[in-house]
């Protein structure tokens, strides 16, 4: 089988996001025990992210565009002159022939519009775009702003095209409340298809001796970023030895805004920020604590949040509509912005023995193991 992916939406090094990591593990499981021939149109960047991830490329055939700078800033400038230079330039390359599937790791436009020209070379090539984040207006937190409205604008002008029926392309999403979404923005029902994240299951059972949290994520106002320090001060008036380590990367004006709100709130010795970590160097701080923060305020999926119960850490997130259907009475869910309930169930579960020894929970589990995903998902390829 010959599979197209073009991967063009990498800026900056030091971060990573649900779709890189779920094409990553996938893809890698693919080419380690299924037949397929990958064509990966990429930037040096990227593949050096991919590589620090230990995904084999070894035998992929890798077509690569030089970019107009090395910048990583997250500045909407800078982003839109990288994004707009490697379209122009994914208009001139020699796109291969006879491919059985085209597959966009993500629905950046800088993404799909390769693989819809890469679909007018292969007319019956399946195509399929993995869309992960539907971005709305407002969210419970009611943020905005210039590159929020960008983003929009361009989802939705992607959007326009992938509702063509001469593209005919198969959506992938990972929940039913985005699947629902895009049936009232005007898909067809037969061209969504939901899917799952997939993690390797530990086979061992790790026992927390710390009373520690851990949060993992991008540094983003819908990520609750902010609302960790709000959360921590409550937890350190009643114990001052309470540590929340704190991993993720962003644009360096967040984490420094991130840095001096944590020495302005006295709090230098309980929130510890250790960068982006992956890997076992990430591992190693979710085999250590015993619970992990998300106050997220809007997500489509949590990866960390799966990661994190494959660790037996208890999860104390915002009671979003998605977790009900992903997660169920796996975690804990508080009230959305609530500081005090989100301290309050800390304490209210410290003294609990842990729950997440339960079969119910190792079965649930096993629905995201990376054998069982991989699978499905190469069957949906041969449909």
């Amino acid at each position: 089988m010959k599979i197209f992916v073009p991967s063009l939406g990498r800026v900056s090094t030091k971060n990573r996001d649900g779709s890189e990591k779920r094409f990553v593990s996938i893809f890698d499981h693919f080419l380690s025990n299924k037949k397929i021939d990958l064509f990966l149109l990429s930037v040096k960047r990227q593949i050096d992210v991919y590589k620090i991830q230990k995904f084999n490329l070894k035998n992929v055939n890798k077509i690569l565009i030089k970019d107009i700078t090395e910048s990583e800033s997250g500045s909407v400038s800078n982003v839109i002159l990288i994004y707009i230079y490697r379209l122009l330039k994914s208009l001139f390359i020699k796109y291969p022939k006879k491919i059985d599937v085209i597959y966009s790791p993500s629905d950046l436009f800088v993404d799909v519009f390769p693989a819809l020209f890469c679909k007018l070379k292969n007319k019956n090539a399946k195509l399929i775009i993995c869309m992960f984040l539907l971005v709305e207006l407002t969210t419970k937190n009611n943020y905005f702003n210039f590159r929020k409205f960008l983003f929009i604008f361009a989802q939705r002008f992607v959007f326009y095209f992938l509702k063509l029926d001469y593209f005919n392309a198969q959506i992938f999403v990972l929940n039913s409340i985005e699947a629902e979404k895009l049936k009232l923005l005007g898909f067809k029902k037969q061209n969504i298809k939901i899917i799952k994240m997939p993690i390797i299951l530990n086979k061992k059972s790790y026992s927390k001796n710390e009373n520690n949290a851990l949060f993992i994520g991008r540094f983003h106002a819908q990520k609750g970023i902010n609302d960790l320090i709000e959360i921590t001060k409550k937890i350190v008036s009643q114990n001052n030895n309470f540590i929340l380590y704190v991993i993720g990367g962003g644009h360096k004006p967040d984490i420094n805004a991130f840095k001096k709100k944590i020495l302005k709130s006295n709090l230098s010795k309980n929130i510890k920020y250790l960068g982006f970590l992956d890997g076992s160097d990430k591992a190693y701080y979710q085999k250590k604590c015993k619970f992990f923060f998300m106050p997220s305020y809007h997500e489509s999926f949590g990866l960390t949040i799966l990661e994190a119960l494959n660790f037996n850490m208890k999860v104390i997130a915002y009671d979003l509509e998605i977790y009900h259907k992903l997660f169920k009475n796996f975690i804990h869910k508080v009230e959305i912005g609530n500081i005090e309930s989100f301290s309050n169930m800390y304490f209210r579960l410290n003294d609990l023995r842990s729950f997440n020894h339960s079969i119910r929970l190792n079965n649930f589990l096993k629905n995201y193991d990376i054998n069982t995903v991989s699978l499905n998902e190469y069957n949906q390829f041969k449909k």
